[in-house]
């Protein structure tokens, strides 16, 4: 999943605030990714992270980080993920027919979840401003000591706040509302996995994007409602006796 998917099933506050909990909820869905973003070969947020940072004090960020796990596994144990893929995975087929050199799964991939992101953008038109609101409200600084101190990771703190802040400044996820926004990011995913587009592929991927958001969007409630329920039941916490 994506940065506003991992957000969306996040539990729903209600309220002037679209999410639940504290900012570093949301940062803390964030997290994992943003840290393999910046560094691929730093340690990972694996399962271990979450009562660590717990132990640390950082409650709402272990809650994010755990909500993000969980997210992914049921994710991609989905029927509805396999078959969206595999809907999808004539894209890349015909991209190589053109003479590219991009692997279709991970093609399908990376477009299943950009446009699923753009899904959820057309149906709440704030959900983007919420999740960067969120963001520019954690504690950034206080985030990086505790994953550093948890897991390794980033191995370079300010570089990593540095990158954090020109994450929401940017606000690129914004752009997949357009159809170049989208190829503009699926193309830049590509050539960090060394797949890169020449010019044509891009024309080309941009062509298929409207066929491609079709398949997404039809997909969409049985590709998100199951992950929104596994998150919920995994942050739910026990009652006091």
């Amino acid at each position: 999943m994506n940065f506003l998917a991992h957000a969306w099933v996040l539990p729903d506050g209600g309220g002037r605030h679209r999410f639940s909990g504290e900012p570093e909820l949301v940062l803390g869905s964030a997290l994992p990714d943003l840290l393999s973003a910046f560094d691929r070969r730093a340690p990972r947020l694996a399962g271990d992270a979450v009562p660590a940072l717990e132990a640390a004090g950082a409650s709402e960020l272990a809650r994010g980080v755990r909500a993000h796990q969980v997210a992914d596994a049921c994710f991609h144990d989905l029927p509805a993920f396999r078959e969206a893929c595999s809907a999808l995975r004539p894209v890349a087929g015909r991209l190589n027919a053109a003479g590219e050199k991009v692997r279709g799964f991970f093609l399908a991939h990376i477009v299943l979840e950009v446009l699923l992101d753009a899904v959820l953008l057309e149906r709440e038109l704030d959900l983007a401003l919420h999740f960067y609101g969120s963001l520019e409200q954690a504690d950034v600084a206080a985030a990086v000591r505790a994953t550093s101190e948890a897991a390794g990771s980033p191995r370079d703190e300010r570089g990593f706040a540095r990158f954090a802040t020109r994450f929401v400044e940017a606000r690129f996820l914004e752009d997949y509302r357009e159809d170049a926004g989208a190829t503009k990011r699926v193309a830049r995913v590509l050539e960090r996995a060394r797949q890169p587009l020449g010019p044509r592929g891009e024309a080309l991927l941009l062509d298929e994007i409207p066929g491609a958001r079709t398949i997404v969007r039809e997909r969409a409630d049985s590709l998100l409602s199951p992950v929104r329920l596994g998150v919920e039941q995994a942050l739910v916490r026990p009652r006091a006796m």
